[in-house]
């Protein structure tokens, strides 16, 4: 079966009270206006061929992605935890975007696969795992789905490492993909 996978639209990382957004709070982040606008244009280029279900990440910037792209096209949204964001740190300790950059760089130096205990960010494969997990589930019954996500979720899926917001990839189930736009 074939999945269309978008990532999310451009968020809002804003300032609360003054300061970035820390750790876990940073998937609170709405969309920018031009994030909402990508949401737009990708039901746009959808309407010819419509997805029947809107998979998305719990994360508020895919959730607000996936509602405006089910809304217009008028299709049933489901909310799925497992396509949530790659954590940078398991016990969610992450304080900074310093800490993540880091963490996310020696992910991709170390292909995905932690190289000591001492890392804490989520492996690949967990994150792939997952993610097959809940897409395997709607991909038995034929139903053409399209999935907001996130980008180190399609990394996972597809082995393509950057996808801009609001940008669509396809994935054959059980197999790696090839880019939609």
């Amino acid at each position: 079966m074939t999945l269309r996978l978008m990532r999310h639209g451009e968020p809002d990382w804003g300032l609360v009270a003054g300061e970035p957004w820390r750790g876990a709070a940073n998937d609170l982040a709405p969309l920018t206006s031009r994030g909402q606008e990508q949401a737009r244009e990708a039901a746009d280029l959808l309407r010819a061929d419509p997805p029947a279900l809107v998979l998305s990440s719990p994360m508020t910037r895919a959730l607000q992605t996936a509602a405006i792209i089910a809304g217009t096209l008028s299709v049933e949204l489901q909310v799925e935890l497992d396509l949530r964001e790659w954590l940078p740190d398991e016990s969610y300790q992450w304080t900074s975007v310093s800490e993540v950059v880091s963490a996310y760089d020696e992910m991709l130096l170390n292909d995905g696969v932690r190289p000591d205990d001492s890392c804490r960010w989520e492996p690949l494969a967990s994150v792939r795992s997952r993610a097959t997990n809940v897409l395997e589930k709607y991909a038995s019954d034929g139903t053409s789905v399209l999935v907001v996500c996130h980008e180190v979720l399609i990394h996972a899926l597809t082995g393509e490492q950057r996808t801009e917001h609001g940008a669509m990839r396809t994935l054959q189930l059980g197999q790696r993909s090839s880019n939609d736009r």
